[in-house]
């Protein structure tokens, strides 16, 4: 079993590992496909980003590749590829490194945790094999990264907050805003792309 203290190590190296890919590294990229078996050195899909001089900071892709689940709403719906695609797998990432659950299957891990924060029990998402083992600094600590995972999954890529400050965020050097209502992002049955479903009330409510 993975202690708190080994889940926030793990969760602030994968954070600084997606800054260097995009900010700090030789070849800026664009990782594409993280998820919770995936190691941040996995380029198997993943995307050179080139700003060529120019002020571009998205591209249109027509092949969209990458795990139902943890793909952004404007990349799954229309090719949209930025960085923020990257923040959005990340924050879906770090939810489920909280709660010890996957965001896949019929139940979803945004929908259930954005229901916990509207009634002010979002420390019920935190994973119950750790949550009693956690002292007060921890829990707030996981408070935090909650916030923080939900900012991640905002359904505009404008209202997503770059690797850097959620770096800041995370290490609680940097205010953070409020969450807005997420959007869930399905996979269609009949159909390799990705349909966005907006999270409407009949589903992020009891």
């Amino acid at each position: 079993m993975l202690s708190w203290k080994m889940r926030m190590d793990i969760i602030l190296d994968i954070a600084s590992g997606l800054q260097y890919l995009h900010k700090d590294s030789r070849h800026t990229i664009i990782h594409r496909d993280l998820k919770v078996v995936a190691k941040i050195s996995d380029f198997g899909i993943a995307r050179l980003f080139s700003h060529n001089g120019g002020n571009q900071d998205c591209t249109i892709t027509d092949r969209v590749v990458g795990t139902p689940g943890y793909m952004s709403p404007e990349y799954a719906m229309d090719g949209k590829l930025s960085f923020m695609q990257d923040v959005y797998s990340f924050g879906v990432l770090l939810l489920e490194i909280i709660s010890g659950k996957h965001n896949q299957g019929t139940s979803s891990l945004i929908a259930h945790t954005w229901r916990l924060w509207e009634d002010g029990r979002n420390l019920e998402l935190l994973d119950p094999a750790v949550r009693g083992e956690c002292t007060a600094s921890e829990l707030e600590q996981a408070t935090t990264c909650i916030q923080v995972g939900l900012l991640c999954v905002q359904e505009s890529p404008d209202q997503r907050p770059p690797m850097a400050d959620v770096i800041h965020m995370l290490s609680r050097e940097k205010a953070l805003g409020q969450p807005r209502r997420p959007v869930v992002c399905t996979p269609m049955r009949r159909s390799p792309a990705a349909v966005v479903r907006r999270a409407a009330d009949n589903h992020l409510r009891p």
